[in-house]
């Protein structure tokens, strides 16, 4: 397996209290991967390590650990094969189990309710969704 990724791009948005990165890449990231760039941005922001020395790790100028962050807060969204997209099956009881799910959680935390607002809007189709059932 190759040992070079590809990140072709790495947008923040906000929204609201929250900041939402758009990490795009090609070869597949490595473990735990996205939680150290989430956590070298933090860091940036903290003012814990400077811009200086964040093209320094990019650029492979110096090789510096940088713990992950924690994966509380974090969610993947979303998965592009492009042309190599699987044949996905949708099964009924994984889609109940799912909403079930963050419905249970939704109690805990008004925040997830932007988080499942913001997955049923943008990131699913529930027509195309609703279809394959």
């Amino acid at each position: 397996m190759p040992t070079t990724v590809m990140i072709n791009g790495v947008n923040i948005e906000r929204y609201g209290d929250y900041l939402v990165l758009i990490i795009t890449g090609r070869g597949g990231f490595r473990n735990k991967m996205i939680r150290k760039i989430v956590n070298a941005i933090r860091m940036v922001g903290l003012g814990t390590l400077s811009i200086d020395e964040l093209r320094d790790l990019i650029e492979f100028k110096v090789k510096r650990p940088v713990p992950p962050a924690s994966p509380y807060g974090l969610l993947l969204l979303n998965v592009n094969y492009g042309n190599r997209e699987p044949n996905w099956l949708l099964c009924p009881g994984c889609l109940s189990y799912v909403v079930n799910y963050l419905g249970n959680r939704w109690y805990n935390s008004l925040p997830n309710l932007f988080v499942i607002l913001k997955i049923l809007h943008e990131f699913m189709d529930i027509n195309k969704l609703f279809s394959r059932i």
